[in-house]
């Protein structure tokens, strides 16, 4: 995510650097999009804004060392999939004199533009600065929604972990399910194909589906109603499971 953000800033006129503390990471990454390299101290310094792309796991402790570094007056940027205990935190500890945004892109890192792109900014103690940044991402062709941090945790742990959590539980079905001998290419749906080629490129990226999973404070309870709803589908009267489906059917497409 952090090289699609870089490219995204720099196809915009944006003077781009990568810093890492892989060194030659960062140095391949900057020549791959044309832009800079430059040491973390440096370019934190340098920068009118600074955004932090890494694992939820160290994102807090990494905010507040760059943020030590960084010049009156600039903005630190974070990326990242739960909010309520990063957003407090970051609020509270970063230094009064930047500016505080809180981003997370609903999409992955093979996008090559922001037009019609889904992004929560989740409100801060940098009010103006989410505003204009919101602004600025709208003015691109992003579709921007301000949250809290609750809210936007809630709705991921609904829109984002439990979607997740389907798709694993249907990857483990399959593969329990399945006798070797069906377990063939010729048997399967156009519909489940697609899904297929999602669980792939998921399971490729399974330690951040984990951890959205273990830190988002709503997941368990989500996934528990999940298994609650789906218990009560197998018992329900089918006149009533039909009309239930009715109604959410016609909820659900206004997500579409």
């Amino acid at each position: 995510m952090g090289s699609c953000v870089a490219q995204q800033m720099k196809d915009y006129g944006a003077s781009v650097s990568i810093c890492d503390r892989r060194e030659e990471a960062a140095k391949e990454t900057a020549q791959r999009l044309g832009a800079t390299w430059m040491p973390m101290s440096t370019g934190c310094a340098d920068s009118d804004v600074v955004v932090v792309c890494v694992p939820m796991n160290s994102l807090v402790q990494t905010c507040l060392e760059v943020s030590g570094k960084m010049k009156k007056d600039s903005m630190l940027i974070e990326i990242s999939s739960v909010k309520s205990h990063i957003s407090d935190v970051l609020s509270k500890a970063l230094p009064e004199h930047i500016s505080y945004v809180s981003l997370h892109p609903l999409f992955g890192p093979e996008i090559t533009s922001l037009k019609g792109q889904n992004i929560v900014a989740v409100r801060t103690r940098s009010h103006e600065c989410t505003g204009a940044v919101a602004s600025f991402l709208r003015s691109k062709g992003a579709e921007v929604t301000i949250l809290d941090a609750k809210d936007h945790d809630y709705a991921m742990a609904v829109f984002q972990a439990l979607h997740h959590f389907l798709l694993l539980s249907l990857a483990r079905a399959i593969g329990t399910l399945l006798p070797e001998r069906l377990m063939k290419r010729e048997l399967v749906t156009n519909s489940l194909r697609s899904t297929l080629e999602l669980e792939v490129s998921m399971l490729r990226n399974l330690p951040t589906i984990i951890e959205v999973q273990r830190t988002n404070p709503f997941s368990e309870e989500v996934r528990r109603r999940l298994i609650n709803e789906a218990q009560t589908m197998l018992e329900e009267d089918p006149d009533v499971l039909n009309q239930k489906l009715v109604e959410a059917a016609e909820k659900i497409s206004t997500l579409l």
